[in-house]
């Protein structure tokens, strides 16, 4: 006996996402089956033998599903993607950042979110100017991505680096609609202040906003911060 297994792609915002790959691989014998979702967001697989099979997606901008089902009679499944995470990489070594030093120090913290504020509002205002324009239709997966409007680099202590402590500090932190960064626990780190010096620069961060088919979103964010002493 042979079974199909049939369903539709959506995004966030319950909207249709042509164009995605939906793979199955039966876990016993290994063999693969590949389709991608029409323009309406639906795949079909047929000819499937019984078994375990594990469940991947792919598309460009979004997070990939992965997960076994089991296959047993004629199924039918939605899936559902979010947008991907973003990756955000920095070195910090004798009071630099990726090894340059600055010789014009950056304006206070203070002015520059001030600054990245109105600019928050331009790309807000900009961006519900377009969508006005043309309101998204029951296709999805059309992501306007976010930009840092303010970077602060984290500090790295002087004594840790006199000290030859050093490390990388891993994030997972989530940009909210507002641009603002929160949630930021602590994946690993080398040690409490390293850890401590890169959570505090992190939350200080602002993007513009995330959009999905002209909708605000949050969207999740890895973030590496190595702290490298001279050796």
């Amino acid at each position: 006996l042979f079974y199909s297994f049939t369903g539709t792609a959506f995004d966030q915002t319950n909207r249709l996402l042509p164009g995605t790959t939906v793979t199955l691989t039966n876990t016993s014998s290994k063999a693969k089956y590949e389709v991608q979702t029409d323009a309406t967001g639906k795949f079909e697989f047929v000819g499937l033998p019984p078994a375990q099979y594990k469940l991947e997606t792919s598309r460009l901008g979004f997070g990939a599903l992965s997960e076994e089902i089991r296959i047993s009679g004629n199924t039918k499944r939605d899936l559902r993607l979010k947008v991907g995470s973003l990756q955000e990489t920095l070195t910090i070594t004798d009071g630099s950042v990726d090894g340059y030093v600055s010789v014009r120090p950056d304006p206070p913290v203070a002015i520059r979110r001030a600054q990245a504020q109105l600019k928050f509002a331009e790309f807000a205002a900009q961006a519900k100017a377009r969508c006005a324009a043309g309101a998204p239709g029951p296709v999805g997966g059309n992501i306007l991505p976010p930009a840092k409007l303010l970077d602060v680099k984290p500090v790295y202590p002087e004594h840790l680096r006199l000290a030859k402590i050093d490390g990388v500090v891993q994030m997972e932190a989530v940009i909210g609609t507002d641009g603002t960064v929160r949630d930021v626990p602590v994946v690993t780190g080398p040690h409490p202040e390293l850890e401590s010096a890169a959570v505090d620069a992190v939350r200080q961060w602002l993007f513009s906003p995330t959009l999905l088919n002209c909708e605000p979103i949050p969207v999740n964010m890895k973030v590496s911060v190595m702290f490298a002493s001279a050796q």
